[in-house]
């Protein structure tokens, strides 16, 4: 049992890791990263009549539901592929990217990992 500052009482590590998490990183908002996803694979823009948008913004404008449903689709493809990680029952999500620089930034290179 840990008592912890402006916390409370905590009990086993994994509010350690949530706690450091909050602290140094900005939870990921995924519907931006999803938008920086399809524009960076996506270059053209869609061009309607007159009107001229990106990728992303065409299928959210267009169709909200698809543009969900196709986030959502995105969402679990980088949770199943380890990029993004969710705690607090799936409150907060956090690149592993980020995580990874963070570890880096705080772990000196002398220490190894365990054998």
């Amino acid at each position: 049992m840990y008592e912890i500052p402006r916390i409370g009482v905590a009990f086993g590590t994994v509010w350690l890791v949530h706690e450091i998490l909050r602290e140094h990183l900005t939870a990921t908002n995924t519907l931006d990263a999803f938008e920086q996803s399809v524009a960076e694979s996506y270059l053209e823009t869609v061009k309607i009549g007159w009107i001229e948008h990106d990728t992303a913004s065409a299928i959210k404008e267009l169709d909200q539901i698809f543009g969900d449903v196709v986030h959502g689709e995105w969402f679990d493809s980088e949770i199943w592929d380890g990029n993004i990680i969710t705690i607090e029952n799936g409150s907060s999500h956090y690149l592993v990217s980020e995580i990874e620089q963070l570890i880096e930034e705080f772990v000196p290179e002398s220490v190894s990992a365990p054998s």
